[in-house]
């Protein structure tokens, strides 16, 4: 699709013929078309990042939180994340 945003031609992709129906195709062109007539710039919601990716001592203590419910013993728990967090995050924690 082309459209001039604030006065610059854009081209904006719909989706592939064959993942959108050309009933989706009109409708996102024309929620663009009416985004850019009221100012906006349209791809704002395309460009903006999902979710951050966390970091490995994140991670940890993610997964640590998720699970620890269904561990049913506490020192093995413990124990999960004393190794992870003394071995594996001074190397990988901030990546």
């Amino acid at each position: 699709m082309r459209i001039v945003i604030q006065g610059t031609r854009r081209d904006i992709g719909l989706g592939g013929a064959s993942l959108v129906t050309l009933a989706e195709a009109r409708g996102k062109a024309f929620a663009y078309r009416k985004t850019a007539l009221d100012g906006g710039e349209p791809l704002a919601e395309r460009r903006k990042p999902v979710e951050t990716i966390p970091t490995f001592a994140e991670a940890v203590i993610r997964v640590f939180e998720e699970n620890k419910p269904s561990w049913n013993n506490a020192k093995h728990a413990a124990q999960w994340k004393t190794a992870l967090e003394t071995y594996a995050s001074p190397f990988f924690g901030s990546r």
